[in-house]
């Protein structure tokens, strides 16, 4: 049991790896759509993710539960392959790290350039902490 849901684990790691990278993609090409439309689609992916992940705890719990040694180590309990996809999940886990570290720089860098232009057509000041838009000298003049 331990052994699937680890392979399920990463499954959802890899999914979440490839929708990032298409995020990437997206944001680079300011197909902006395209990453909203994928936000709730993200979500759906971290929880599920975060189930499996939380059914993983419950195995590896239940397998120590299980060996009635207090002086085994994990190590010593897992098998091989548990030990191996183990590995392998954190190795995606920091590969998916990586990858979101990349994804908010750019992220941080179009929101930034968009601001600037707000400003630009609306200026705005600080009133206490909140910001305003400023009444004279604007940019912008509507006709009604």
């Amino acid at each position: 049991m331990l052994t699937n849901n680890l392979k399920e684990a990463l499954r959802e790691i890899d999914n979440l790896i490839s929708l990032t990278q298409s995020d990437i993609e997206d944001i680079k090409q300011a197909n902006h759509e395209s990453l909203f439309s994928k936000a709730k689609l993200k979500g759906e992916l971290i929880n599920l993710f975060e189930a499996k992940k939380s059914a993983v705890d419950r195995e590896i719990l239940r397998v120590v539960n299980e060996n009635n040694n207090p002086n085994n180590r994990l190590e010593d309990i897992l098998s091989e392959d548990e030990k191996d996809l183990i590995e392998g999940l954190k190795i995606k886990l920091t590969d998916l790290k990586e990858l979101n570290k990349h994804y908010a720089r750019l992220v941080l860098g179009v929101s930034e350039f968009y601001n600037s232009l707000l400003e630009k057509v609306l200026p705005t000041e600080m009133e206490g902490y909140n910001k305003v838009v400023k009444s004279s000298n604007s940019y912008l003049h509507l006709k009604v």
